[in-house]
């Protein structure tokens, strides 16, 4: 017997208990109305359900409800129903419950997760006492949406408290605090599903007094060495009160240290709601926790005292680091004084929060504006009725029996609700439109945003008036792009002047800012900094919180944040300490993103110092390229002393970048024989698993310039190994150092045979016997489907046409042949599929980029002609390595593929490194393309590809010097066509 029916039976709740309002007994019936009309159901189950959730009898209905797939579907357990498909007779039984019995309410529970049980245990995130799922089941239904659907927003729980729940746990004889503990401690890295269920218990009327309430339950569970886990805690604090938070202060300080920036990044906004509590306890940890809690727990106080104007604090912060054993820790003095120096002439935030007038008077001008924005709409409104009833006809022809679905014009009578509207001093409009679509006022609407007499206010309330602007705390696209439309052209609102006009329409600042996040179609997407920053001065609360690791969701862009940063005049503290983590992190990609948003801040370059003493190697490492980067040759003493430790080696490689960078020599900080020693102990590891295909016996021999000898070939596998660990084709200083120490011919050889070595494994195809085996396979397939008999028709036009048309191209194309004859023509292509990969040992390619010449770009010219639509990855890092090759060909095949060539992502690689090869070299990239071989674009067999985007022609060089021109199908032609409207018009041009 399943648990809920057994739960059902003989559980606590079987005590009939009838004492329901009888308002909601009146609204139950009326939902459980339909359930005898669903498939497969009777007469009198409604009656009965409705009697076994008052009564609790029948109890045998939750077997029947159980097995009838129609009945959960209607009660919107199972399926893809959504809040928005307005079940208003749903949100009606959800009226004043907490009135209703909370043992009624459980067996209501039960009978909702009965309905669910097929096919929906996974389903399920919230994990309770004896399996049960009922809790979950209950908070979903209120909501109106199903267990088996999904959307990156957490619904908000109808009608339910947090008190009322407990009541029914009781009754169902389970602690109080279940719900809470579950909330926190059900695993949140099991899937999508609980991103949207382990808030619920967050949204529910008396949540944050019921946390405080059960504050120990929840004590313990805050320090789960998950990290996931933990994101996930501190987003449930968030709802809490002050003195809940003041009560967990050590809790919060201990995350507040810890060693995931992540978490870091998450409780800050906690450890400043919780004030001074979280302060002594930092201070604890700031003398006695581990190093790494020690540093953290510093820098924290020194933030917390300079936004406070805590001298007490900043005073204990700078005497604890300054006695700190470790010197890593006790350099943060030297940091904090760097930065009061520079803060000290900094400008503070100066901007004006813009006051809303919100009453326009009807001029003149807006009246034909808005005379002409109704023409355009029931225009728009006119031809998508049109398109309807055309797609209506055609859907009936073929048997269809869809609904005609026609858009309702705009009245004179809703132009004048408008007009009143606009003049009225009520930011909010008494009766407004609802359309639903959208696309059928959208070019309307832009046209009325560049009017000279629509005001950012009329534009808003406008679009509101026809809307809304937006739902469920979300803004309405409409709304965004016209706001954008409007900027591009007048130059106005201003990001927060939007954010006051969007507050009195009833959306709030995180509103604005999840708008100006969004991945597509994004608010102020492309306005200046001016029009921006004043919004993020304003609202520092949100950057903080953007930048904490939230739920999953796939609208949010998080570089906007990044950008959002960077538009301030110098970056606000709050986020100072997050955007170091992240720009001296091991994060690739917000690695950039981050230092770009510390581009303003003044006195960085001291913490950046600091940096080149970290216990982190990759850090170390960061750190040497950005203070590159920044050409900050105040750091070349920090940079010498650090280069003279540096035990790792991709650390010390950037170190020596940076040193040769602001031309320093770094052949004195080179040791052969400890570079022997260093080698030996490499290759007594072993070689990594990602090169173990690589041809180790062989390696050609290499001697060295100045005294001939051979170099020990320990040193060319740990050179191979290094370039591997380092994930890069682009060599640091220590490779190119001592490559250039080798005699060049030896040299040239070698990263030749590592280059081909490279090309040959990505390219490794299947084995003839493996293709052999899938062409016969496949040509069995084929032969059998040109040789059966033509299909008959089911009944189902379109879908016999489809088949008809298949059957007669397998005959055209297969039909007459042999098995044999088939397998032969399909056997070649077989033999191309590829089955090796090297991208995983990326890094070789920086040996090929030190050591390669001009023989290196004949095979890379080819592989990215051939391999280019399915090894993306593969050849951009070609092309980074291309740009480090000291030799024309190299340069010229770059150039030739940044000009010219079929795909985007290789066009743009090859312009960035052309771009950097002329910086590191101190040329423009004109006197960079002189120096290059004058080829014209031609490739070594005389060929060049003309592209036009889908289509490309070829030129073909003669030996007398003349030009011959192909066409895509090999056809000679006397010259280049005009480009077609299904051409690239940009690349034609080039051609």
């Amino acid at each position: 017997m399943l648990k809920w029916i057994r739960s059902a039976l003989i559980g606590t709740d079987s005590a009939v208990d009838d004492s329901a309002p009888s308002a909601w007994k009146s609204r139950l019936a009326k939902y459980l109305s339909p359930v005898d009309k669903q498939p497969g159901s009777r007469a009198g189950l409604a009656l009965d359900i409705e009697r076994y959730v008052l009564t609790g009898e029948p109890s045998q209905v939750m077997h029947e409800v159980a097995s009838l797939q129609s009945v959960a579907a209607h009660l919107k357990m199972t399926g893809y129903s959504y809040e928005r498909d307005g079940d208003t007779v749903l949100v009606e039984l959800y009226e004043d419950v907490c009135d209703v019995p909370p043992i009624v309410m459980l067996r209501w529970a039960r009978l909702l997760e009965a309905a669910a049980t097929q096919n929906s245990r996974a389903c399920y995130a919230l994990a309770f006492p004896g399996d049960v799922h009922w809790p979950e089941a209950l908070l979903m239904h209120t909501t109106g949406r199903s267990i088996q659907g999904w959307t990156n927003i957490v619904p908000k729980p109808r009608g339910i408290s947090m008190d009322y729940m407990e009541a029914i746990f009781v009754a169902a004889g389970l602690e109080p605090d279940a719900l809470l503990r579950s909330a926190f401690q059900s695993p949140v890295n099991s899937g999508f599903v609980p991103l949207q269920r382990l808030p619920l218990a967050s949204l529910l009327d008396g949540y944050a007094v019921a946390l405080h309430r059960h504050i120990d339950v929840i004590r313990p569970l805050l320090l789960n060495p998950s990290v996931p886990q933990r994101l996930h805690m501190i987003s449930m604090l968030n709802g809490a009160l002050d003195e809940t938070l003041v009560a967990l202060a050590e809790e919060i300080s201990e995350l507040a240290v810890s060693g995931s920036k992540q978490v870091r990044l998450a409780i800050d906004p906690l450890v400043r709601r919780a004030h001074a509590s979280t302060i002594e306890v930092l201070k604890r940890l700031a003398k006695s926790g581990k190093s790494e809690q020690r540093m953290n727990s510093l820098r924290l106080l020194w933030t917390l005292a300079r936004e406070q104007n805590r001298d007490v604090i900043e005073e204990f912060a700078r005497n604890t680091a300054s006695a700190d054993a470790a010197p890593t820790i006790q350099l943060l003095v030297d940091e904090w004084d760097g930065r009061a120096a520079a803060l000290a002439d900094a400008v503070e935030y100066d901007y004006t929060v813009p006051q809303i007038a919100w009453a326009t008077e009807p001029t003149p001008g807006l009246i034909e504006a808005i005379e002409r924005l109704w023409r355009d709409m029931n225009q728009g409104v006119d031809e998508a009725n049109k398109q309807a009833r055309a797609h209506y006809e055609w859907g009936k022809s073929k048997g269809h029996s869809w609904p005609l679905n026609q858009t309702e014009p705009f009245t004179e009578a809703k132009k004048k609700a408008l007009l009143q509207y606009l003049a009225s001093p009520e930011p909010l409009p008494a009766v407004g439109s609802s359309t639903s679509n959208w696309n059928v006022v959208r070019v309307a609407l832009a046209s009325f945003a560049g009017e000279p007499a629509v005001s950012p206010v009329v534009l808003a309330k406008t679009v509101h008036f026809i809307g809304p602007a937006g739902v469920r705390e979300a803004l309405n696209h409409a709304l965004i792009d016209t706001i954008n439309v409007m900027h591009a052209r007048t130059g106005r609102p201003t990001l927060l002047e939007f954010c006051q006009i969007a507050a009195g329409l009833g959306f709030d600042a995180r509103a604005v800012m999840h708008a100006y996040c969004r991945s597509w179609s994004s608010l102020a997407g492309k306005w200046s900094s001016d029009a921006v920053w004043p919004f993020f001065a304003h609202h520092r609360d949100l950057l903080v919180q953007a930048l904490a690791p939230a739920a999953r969701d796939y609208y949010f862009d998080r570089q906007r944040v990044y950008t959002a940063i960077a538009s301030l005049p110098r970056p606000p503290e709050e986020v100072v300490n997050a955007m170091f983590d992240l720009a001296l992190g091991t994060a690739k990609t917000e690695r950039p993103l981050a230092q770009a948003a510390l581009a303003n801040l003044p006195g960085k370059e001291a913490r950046i110092i600091n940096a080149l003493s970290d216990g982190r190697g990759e850090v170390r490492a960061v750190a040497a390229l950005w203070l590159t980067s920044l050409r900050h040759e105040a750091a070349i003493p920090a940079l010498e002393a650090a280069t003279i430790k540096e035990k790792n080696d991709l650390a010390k490689g950037a170190m020596l970048d940076a040193l040769q960078a602001f031309g320093k020599p770094v052949e004195a900080y080179l040791d052969r024989k400890a570079l022997l020693k260093d080698a030996a102990k490499t290759v007594a590891k072993g070689a990594p698993k990602d090169v173990e295909w690589f041809p180790w016996g062989a390696i050609p021999s290499v001697r060295w310039a100045d005294s001939g000898d051979y170099v020990d070939p320990q040193i060319l596998q740990w050179m191979i190994v290094q370039a591997v660990k380092q994930k890069t084709p682009e060599p640091n200083a220590i490779l190119r150092k001592y490559c250039g120490m080798f005699e060049p011919r030896g040299r040239e050889a070698f990263g030749q045979f590592v280059l081909e070595a490279w090309l040959a494994e990505d390219t490794r195809t299947v084995s003839l016997e493996t293709a052999m085996q899938g062409a016969q396979q496949r040509a069995n397939a084929l032969f059998n489907a040109a040789n059966q008999p033509a299909p008959q028709p089911t009944g189902n036009t379109r879908y016999d046409e489809y088949v008809r048309q298949a059957y007669e191209d397998n005959v055209a194309r297969w039909g007459g042949r042999s098995i044999e004859q088939i397998t032969a023509m399909l056997l070649p292509g077989y033999q191309r599929i590829l089955v090796g990969s090297a991208i995983a040992s990326k890094g070789l390619l920086a040996i090929a980029a030190a050591c390669c010449a001009e023989r290196a770009a004949t095979p890379v010219g080819r592989y990215l002609k051939e391999y280019y639509g399915a090894r993306a990855a593969h050849g951009k890092a070609l092309i980074a390595m291309l740009a480090w090759i000291e030799h024309p060909s190299a340069t010229q095949l770059m150039l030739s593929v940044g000009n010219r060539f079929r795909t985007k992502s290789f066009q743009e690689e090859a312009t960035k490194q052309a771009e950097a090869l002329a910086e590191r070299k101190g040329w423009t990239m004109a006197e960079l393309a002189d120096r290059t071989i004058p080829s014209g674009g031609f490739d070594e067999s005389g060929m060049l590809e003309l592209s036009y985007g889908e289509r490309t022609f070829t030129a073909k060089l003669l030996p007398d010097f003349k030009v011959e021109l192909y066409n895509p199908d090999g056809k000679k032609i006397a010259a280049l066509p005009e480009p077609r409207t299904d051409d690239d018009a940009d690349m034609a041009k080039l051609s």
